[in-house]
C-alpha cells in the first residue's frame, strides 16, 4: 500500500475512521434488527427503526459517493489516494439515496405520491454497500484502524484487518 498523504492530522484521520466504523456497525446492527421481522408494539417504533436504517444507509452511501462535499464532511477521499477506482453508483443505491431524500431527509411534495405499504429493500442495499464497505477495509491504511473497529466486530482478526471474515457473521 501506498504512503498517502492526508489532509489532516492522523489523529484526525483515527477520529473519522472511527466515526465511519460507528456508522457502518449501525447499518450492520439495524439491518440485523429489521430481518428479525418483529411485530413492534407499537408503529413508531418501528418507523424510528427504519428511518435510522435510512439515515444510516444515506452516510455511508455520501461517504462512497459525494461528488460535491462540504469542507467538514468525511468522505472516501480524506481516506484514499487518486489510485482509488471511484465506480458510478449502482442504481439500487441512487434509488435508496434518493428516496431517502425525498422520503426521510426533506418534507417534500413527492411524499404524497408514495404508496404506504412501498418496502425498503435493505437486504439488497446492504449487499451492495457491504462490497464497497469490505473493499474499503481492506485497502484501508493500517494506522487509521483503530481499537473501535474491533470492538464493533468490524475487524475480526486483530493481526490482519484484510481477513475474508465477513464483518457481519
Amino acid at each position: 500500500m501506498k504512503i498517502i498523504s492526508y489532509k489532516k492530522s492522523l489523529r484526525e484521520m483515527q477520529l473519522a475512521s472511527e466515526l465511519l466504523a460507528y456508522e457502518i456497525w449501525m447499518f450492520y446492527s439495524i439491518v440485523d434488527i429489521l430481518s428479525d421481522k418483529r411485530d413492534y408494539s407499537h408503529q413508531a417504533i418501528h418507523n424510528a427503526i427504519l428511518e435510522s436504517f435510512v439515515i444510516h444507509m444515506r452516510i455511508i452511501i455520501d461517504f462512497f459517493y459525494n461528488d460535491n462535499p462540504k469542507n467538514d464532511d468525511i468522505t472516501i477521499n480524506d481516506f484514499v489516494d487518486e489510485d482509488w477506482i471511484k465506480s458510478e453508483i449502482p442504481d439500487r443505491l441512487k434509488l435508496a439515496r434518493n428516496r431517502s431524500n425525498k422520503e426521510i431527509a426533506h418534507l417534500t411534495f413527492k411524499r404524497t405520491t408514495i404508496e404506504q405499504d412501498k418496502q425498503w429493500k435493505f437486504h439488497e442495499i446492504k449487499n451492495d454497500l457491504q462490497i464497497l464497505i469490505d473493499c474499503f477495509i481492506h485497502n484501508m491504511d493500517k494506522k487509521l484502524i483503530t481499537e473501535r473497529w474491533y470492538k464493533l466486530g468490524l475487524i475480526t482478526q486483530r493481526d490482519d484487518p484484510c481477513s475474508t471474515d465477513s464483518p457481519t457473521s
